[in-house]
């Protein structure tokens, strides 16, 4: 297990801003980023197997069929998934869905994340090995927790 993992204090010492939204994360993880104009994905991976994803879903969309449609790419994907009952949030926001599915004797545990606003919807993805993940759980629902938005320059 790497010392990323093991350290459960590990700073939010990045930040990127980009089109009315910024994203704390730890600085030495690398990122990506896809802009279309219009659809927007930052990607953050850790030095292990998990990611966070943060994606802007325009126009007005049911954060159910969000998460319907999230979870059926995964069914799609993977023969063995559960999905365990979704959370609102309503202090933070957030709805929230948990994953997790088998693939080679491994498992691996998804979290799905929905804020709807008028203007889109924000969709956070959050990946890894079950081991993995349940160490870096509270640094990824920091990152998500920081996330800020200015719907007025997103478009």
């Amino acid at each position: 297990m790497s010392s990323e993992t093991e350290n459960s204090d590990i700073p939010l010492d990045e930040s990127l801003e980009l089109r009315g939204i910024v994203i704390r994360y730890p600085g030495f993880w690398s990122v990506e980023r896809q802009d279309d104009g219009e659809r927007l994905s930052i990607t953050l991976q850790s030095s292990g197997t998990t990611f966070w994803m943060l994606t802007i879903v325009p126009g007005p969309i049911d954060y159910e069929t969000l998460l319907d449609t999230a979870i059926e790419s995964y069914e799609d994907e993977y023969d063995d998934v559960d999905a365990y009952d979704r959370i609102d949030d309503e202090e933070a926001d957030w709805i929230h869905q948990e994953l997790e599915l088998q693939c080679h004797d491994l498992v691996t545990k998804v979290v799905l994340n929905v804020m709807p606003l008028e203007v889109c919807s924000l969709f956070v993805l959050y990946q890894g090995l079950d081991s993995e993940l349940d160490d870096l759980r509270p640094l990824l629902d920091a990152i998500t927790s920081n996330v800020r938005i200015d719907p007025q320059q997103l478009f």
